[in-house]
Order: C-alpha cells, then structure tokens, then sequence
C-alpha cells in the first residue's frame, strides 16, 4: 500500500517535543500526514508582578517533586533532590543542545483540540477517516477514538517489551537489566498493551548518563517509528509479538528500584 492511499494522522501535543521529533522524522522519511494538536497547559510566562511569576515557578518546580520519576520516591530522602537536581541541570544544559535540531513551528498546519478524546477531534476523526494514527506525546485514547481508525493506530514505548509495560520505562529496563530500546505497538485501551511490531535497542555510549539516555529514548522512538510506518506504507509486513508482560507504575519506582537501576547503568556503560 503506497503512501497516496495511506492516511495517516498524527496525535500529538502542543509545545511537546516528542511531537516534533516525530513530525522531523516522518517529514525526514517523506511521510505526508495530517497533525492534530492537543492544547497543554500555558507555559511559564512572564509577568507583570515579579511576586506572581515567582509563586507560580516555585509551584511548578513542587508540583514536579510529586510526578513521573519522583512520584514514588521519599520527600525527606537526599537521592530525590540530588536526582531532580541534576535532571534541572541537564535540562538547561545539555538537552538544550541535543533537541535544538528537531525544534520547529508544528502548529501552523495543524488541527488543535483542547482534548484528542474531546468530541470536536472525535468529529474531525470520524470526517478524516484515517487509516493510520501515530501517537506522539498524548495520553490513553478512548475506545471511540480509537474506532475512528480504519487500521489501528501505533505507538512507540521507551522500554522494551513485553517486559517493561508503562511508567517507569527507563527505570525498569535497567532495574531488570535490560538495554534501553524502543518498542512499537499497536495502540489498545490497556497502557502499552498491543501486539509488538518492532524492539530496537538504543545505542549507548560512554558519556551517557540516565538524563541523557532517557532524551535520546525520546528521540530514537521517534526514528524506529517513522522506519516502521514508512515499511508498512511499502506493503511489507510485520510479524508480531503478543504482548503480556507485567504492567509497570510510576508509584512503584521507589528509592531502592532506581538506585539499582543506577548501579546497572554504570556497569552496562563500563562494558562499551
């Protein structure tokens, strides 16, 4: 089935840079496509009182003790500043430069929704007809979203499957010993739960540190994706994997979990 007959749509995020990773790759490979955005939440802006910006920074910067890789570790423990402070540190230092190559304008042909689950992107769905849709930076789609898709819809997991379902990607393939890789599935209602089309691991070097692995996770799923669509847009198949692994959750990457998953990264790195 070549690309003319092939409609593809893009679910992604306003502002989202997995979003763009994916749209550069897929414009890379001569994927044509349409993009749906989803709005986020406003971004840090400046305001009129210094007071105001302040409150609002320092609210953001605690909101994020209580989410994704800090949600099941202790407030009270060393590890989980010294951990969130490098990961502030590497993010306005050396992810600057590694995501700069892949930052564009996305939204400009772009049809935004306030929710990709919000009746006015089901509408639009249903009017489209796609056949293909490519998760990049959203959320779990309701089974009425998912139905508007002649195919099915893919997505790309930081971890490799089945074994590491979920929260936690990074942590959990390390934690099991496991090279970081990249997973495309089919999308279902369950959290990563559809069948497996393609595992590819990253490749790592010397220099990597977690933060730096879990940036280029981001942007090698976006590369094994676009690879994966642009050979079935070629009519070759896949043969897939049924995907029953264990369903991993943020809450459960406590203190002990991501201190081992640190000590396997360090003799995986030693090994290059």
């Amino acid at each position: 089935m070549n690309n003319r007959r092939l409609k593809i749509c893009v679910l992604g995020s306003v502002n989202d840079f997995y979003t763009q990773v994916i749209v550069y790759f897929l414009k890379k490979n001569d994927i044509k496509f349409f993009l749906i955005l989803e709005k986020k939440s406003p971004a840090l802006e400046s305001t009129k009182s210094n007071k105001k910006f302040l409150q609002i920074f320092f609210n953001k910067i605690i909101k994020s003790l209580y989410y994704g890789r800090y949600k099941g570790l202790s407030k009270r423990s060393l590890f989980t500043y010294s951990e969130f402070f490098k990961e502030k540190i590497f993010n306005l230092t050396k992810k600057k430069k590694l995501v700069r190559p892949y930052i564009s304008n996305i939204t400009q042909d772009a049809k935004i929704v306030d929710s990709i689950n919000s009746q006015n992107a089901l509408k639009y769905l249903k009017k489209m007809k796609f056949d293909l849709g490519l998760l990049a930076g959203v959320g779990i789609l309701t089974k009425e979203t998912l139905k508007t898709f002649k195919k099915f819809c893919l997505n790309a997991h930081p971890a490799p499957l089945p074994e590491c379902r979920g929260g936690g990607a990074l942590i959990n393939s390390l934690a099991q010993n496991l090279v970081p890789a990249a997973s495309v599935h089919t999308v279902t209602e369950g959290i990563d739960a559809g069948e497996i089309l393609k595992v590819a691991p990253l490749k790592l070097n010397k220099k990597d540190c977690f933060n730096s692995i879990e940036s280029r996770l981001a942007i090698h799923c976006a590369e094994i994706l676009s690879k994966v669509v642009k050979k079935i847009i070629s009519g070759k198949k896949y043969k897939t994997k049924k995907n029953s692994g264990k369903l991993h959750q943020w809450k459960d990457c406590t203190i002990d979990k991501q201190r081992l998953a640190l000590s396997n990264l360090k003799k995986l790195l030693k090994k290059i």
